[in-house]
Parts: structure tokens; C-alpha cells; sequence
């Protein structure tokens, strides 16, 4: 599976959870839906954040001088966990681990940072002396469910979904003293989970090129 990219419009009309929760709750007789939902939910933040497959064409944002920080708006039922790429102009930027200066430099920007979730940052801060009057940056987002969320997308459920129930069961089954515990099946589907999400991540490291990695991340 490719990077999933999508514009915003693509995320209008995702894929209830509540397929996921009617096929494990046959296997955790006893276990409340309510415990399904989340660990469904859990296991498809998981998935998504680490293997950075789900990600976003964001609108342009128009610089504003002396002004270093941007809101992202992700669609509804998502947040942002990082970014890929970013561009001025058409001109990439490149990562910058460090906070800004907070004072406008004579500069163009020429790195982005991610200060917080749904936040983008430009470095050097643009001011009258650059072309910010009339710059755009764009970027490339990571996207994940919100802890309030009631689904996902397609492109990742077509081929993902049993990936996040062996993620969710794993859970389930080693929750402790209840009447659905079983530390062997936990451990059994979370060496599943591992391994879906590392096949996962190397499609995501792939990204859409033709190049074939000889080994698979190691997932934690």
C-alpha cells in the first residue's frame, strides 16, 4: 500500500469503527463495547502515528510578517502528528529541530519546525524585507484519528483493519483478572500487530517509488 495522501475534501466520509468492534467482540465474550470501541480506536491512533501511511495536502497558509507560527486545520475527526514536507512559494524548506528566534529576520524562511500538534513554524520569521507579503507555505502532513474519533479512512482500513483488530485484541487479552484474559492470544496478536505495522512502515519509508527495502523496521 502507498502513502495514503489525500486532500481535505478526501476525508468527509470515513469508515465507522463499529465494523471492527462486531468482529472482535465474538473473541472477548463478556468484554462491554465500550472497551472494544477504544481499544479499536488506541490501536488505530498507534497504527497511524507510527507508520506515518495517512497523510495530508494542507491549504496554502499565507505568511504574515514578523509572525513564525501557523495553525494547521486538519480535517474534522483528525490531528496532525508531525510533518513531511513543506514549501514557500514552491521552494522546499527543510526540518529544523530547534525553536525559532522570536524577532523577524531579513531573511526568507528556509526551514520549518512542528512546535505542537496542528502547528507549523517558519524559519528565519519573515518581515517586510522578504517576499512575505505575498509568500504561501504548504506542506505535507502526518495524520491520526483524535482521541474522539467515530473512524478512519478507507485507503487504510482496506488494507489495515485486520492489522488494528490483531492490535486491539492484543490489548484486550491481556488486560488483567478478566474473564476474557488470555496472555498467550495477547501475545499472539501483538507479535501480529508488530508485524502488519512494520510492513506498514516500510511502504511509508518506500513512499512512492518502486524502491524495495531488504529489511523490515524493527517495532517496539
Amino acid at each position: 500500500m502507498p502513502i495514503v495522501l489525500l486532500g481535505a475534501s478526501a476525508f468527509s466520509n470515513p469508515r465507522p469503527f463499529s465494523g471492527m468492534t462486531k468482529l472482535i467482540a465474538p473473541e472477548v465474550p463478556g468484554c462491554p463495547d465500550p472497551i472494544i470501541e477504544k481499544a479499536v480506536l488506541d490501536n488505530t491512533r498507534i497504527f497511524c502515528f507510527k507508520s506515518q501511511l495517512l497523510r495530508l495536502e494542507i491549504e496554502p497558509i499565507a505568511l504574515i510578517n514578523g509572525q513564525a507560527e501557523y495553525s494547521i486545520v486538519p480535517p474534522d475527526g483528525y490531528e496532525t502528528t508531525g510533518i513531511a514536507r513543506a514549501w514557500v512559494n514552491g521552494r522546499e524548506l527543510g526540518p529544523m529541530v530547534r525553536r525559532p528566534v522570536k524577532k523577524p529576520s531579513g531573511n526568507s524562511p528556509t526551514h520549518w519546525l512542528y512546535p505542537s500538534t496542528n502547528k507549523i513554524s517558519v524559519h528565519p520569521i519573515p518581515n517586510a524585507k522578504t517576499e512575505a507579503s505575498s509568500a504561501e507555505i504548504e506542506a505535507e502532513v502526518f495524520l491520526r484519528p483524535t482521541l474522539t474519533a467515530t473512524g478512519c479512512e478507507d485507503e487504510i482500513l482496506d488494507l489495515y483493519e485486520p492489522v488494528i483488530v490483531s492490535g486491539a485484541m492484543g490489548k484486550l487479552f491481556s488486560m488483567s483478572k478478566k474473564s476474557w484474559t488470555d496472555l498467550q492470544l495477547s501475545d499472539f496478536h501483538m507479535r501480529e500487530f508488530r508485524r502488519g505495522l512494520s510492513e506498514a512502515l516500510v511502504e511509508s519509508l518506500r513512499g512512492k517509488t518502486s524502491y524495495r527495502h531488504s529489511a523490515f523496521p524493527e517495532i517496539v
